[in-house]
C-alpha cells in the first residue's frame, strides 16, 4: 500500500494499492482523517501502526494498520499542546522509539512505541535541539540520529541514541551554508 498525507483541516490520509509500480484506485474508506495539516508520516518497521505529525493542531495521529490497509485510528494523541508545529517523525531501526521534529518549539520529543502501536512520552523527553528542528535522519547503524534546523542559522545537530532506553545525548552541532532541507546518510 502507498500511504498519502494531504494538506486541510483536518488533513486526511489517502490509501492507494501498489502492483508493479502503477497505483490503483484508492482502498474503501479512503481518504482517512487526520489532524490538521499533517507534514510528517511514518510506519512501524512491522507494517502495523502509521503515525503522522500535524502541523497546525500539534498533535500526533495514530493508527492502527489493517489487513486491507485501511486505518483505525488509535488514542488521542500523547503531544497535546506542549509543543509547538510537529513536522517530522522518524521511527528508530529497533522499530521501538518514535522521534518528533517540533518546528515551532526548538525540540524533538521522544516515545516508546507499546505493543498496541499506544506512544509513551520518554524520561528526558524532549531534547533540545537549534531552532526550528525540520527533518531527522538516522546512520546505518541506529546509534546516531541527525537533525536539520532551519532557523537564523541553518546547521545539522547530532545526537547518539541509546538503543536500550531511546535517550538522546547531543554529540555536536554542524552550522551549513543556506538553508538545509533534508539528510541523507550512506551505509
Amino acid at each position: 500500500m502507498l500511504y498519502v498525507t494531504g494538506q486541510g483541516s483536518p488533513g486526511y490520509i489517502e490509501v492507494f494499492p501498489v502492483n508493479k509500480g502503477v497505483l490503483g484506485t484508492p482502498i474503501q474508506g479512503s481518504p482517512f482523517q487526520t489532524g490538521s495539516d499533517p507534514f510528517g508520516l511514518a510506519i512501524d518497521s512491522a507494517g502495523k501502526f502509521l503515525y503522522t505529525a500535524n502541523k497546525l493542531d500539534n498533535t500526533i495521529s495514530e493508527f492502527k494498520i489493517n489487513a486491507d490497509g485501511s486505518l483505525t485510528p488509535l488514542q488521542n494523541s500523547p503531544i497535546g499542546q506542549s509543543y509547538v508545529a510537529p513536522v517530522s517523525l522518524l521511527i528508530d531501526q529497533s522499530g521501538k522509539y518514535l522521534y518528533v521534529a517540533n518546528q515551532g518549539s526548538t525540540n524533538l520529543s521522544a516515545f516508546s512505541i507499546g505493543s498496541d502501536g499506544a506512544l509513551n512520552l520518554l524520561t528526558g523527553s524532549p531534547f533540545g535541539t537549534g531552532s526550528n528542528p525540520s527533518f531527522i535522519g538516522t546512520d546505518p547503524s541506529g546509534k546516531y540520529l541527525f537533525v536539520g534546523n532551519q532557523g537564523s542559522t541553518s546547521a545539522v545537530q547530532s545526537f547518539s541514541l541509546d538503543t536500550g532506553t531511546g535517550v538522546l545525548t547531543s554529540v555536536a552541532t554542524y552550522t551549513v551554508p543556506g538553508t538545509a532541507t533534508s539528510i541523507a546518510v550512506t551505509p
